[in-house]
């Protein structure tokens, strides 16, 4: 694949992202104070099928962050303006974590533009009461105190021990990315997750076929209980990681990369 980084200027201001081809689309929504880049690591295993878009999410990367996004659905919004600045039409959709959530509202709102949606190390569940209640906590430390020491605590807590000491540069990496990401974007998404609704009902309707990957040691998406949550929804299908956490694009890109494939496979034979 060959990576061309660019920006768009649209209703929503400015997008960046970087556009790999050729192939079918594929969307590539990063996570909570992440951008474009945590997915580097996949890229070469996803071979000549898919034109990879990764965009940076609003107020990550170089995005720029509209007052005007409120909630998952003016992100979606956002997402669905930029793709279609790009002139696409229709593609596949995948997100890690908050990308996730992200990608279920867009789907949601935009079931003509997105063939199929996987959820990367995500979940259809809105917040639980004692997840809300960290939310708030994390909101008001940084409020205090700023975002960089929330973020020192949060960055390690997404990989498996042993890669905390076997990829040490791999996290370190990652922290220096998330650094970057400013208070506002932070307290402003953290109300975003915490005030989303449940999307199970309509993944339980099977109107787009739902893939899920997840991490077994996963300390913010319980594997067990969301990969039983998933067997329950028509059109969907499971993949868990065995040797990740939080963070399977970093800690085993070649297994992600396949279980998309793999999702993927059937469904583009139509395309």
């Amino acid at each position: 694949m060959r990576s061309y980084p660019g920006d768009v200027l649209t209703q929503m201001r400015e997008v960046s992202f970087s556009l790999d081809l050729p192939g079918i689309p594929l969307v590539l929504l990063h996570g909570f104070t992440e951008n474009h880049r945590v997915w580097d690591k996949l890229l070469p295993y996803l071979g000549e099928t898919f034109s990879v878009i990764r965009p940076d999410l609003p107020g990550h990367g170089h995005s720029a962050f509209p007052e005007s996004i409120v909630d998952l659905e003016g992100v979606a919004d956002w997402l669905a303006e930029f793709l279609y600045s790009l002139q696409v039409k229709k593609c596949y959709l995948a997100g890690h974590s908050l990308g996730g959530y992200v990608a279920l509202a867009a789907a949601q709102k935009y079931p003509n533009l997105f063939e199929g949606v996987c959820l990367i190390h995500s979940t259809p569940l809105q917040d639980s009461a004692e997840k809300k209640e960290n939310r708030v906590r994390a909101i008001e430390f940084i409020q205090e105190k700023g975002g960089e020491g929330f973020i020192r605590a949060l960055i390690p807590t997404l990989f498996t021990e042993k890669n905390k000491v076997k990829h040490l540069e791999m996290v370190n990496q990652c922290l220096e990315r998330a650094l970057k990401t400013g208070d506002a974007t932070l307290i402003r998404f953290l109300e975003i997750m915490k005030n989303r609704h449940s999307s199970l009902e309509w993944v339980e309707g099977g109107h787009v076929p739902v893939s899920v990957i997840l991490g077994s040691q996963d300390n913010l998406i319980p594997c067990e209980f969301t990969a039983n949550l998933m067997f329950n929804c028509s059109d969907s299908h499971v993949e868990v990681l065995h040797n990740s956490a939080h963070m399977g694009m970093l800690e085993e890109p070649q297994l992600i990369a396949k279980a998309l494939s793999l999702f993927l496979a059937h469904k583009i034979s139509s395309w």
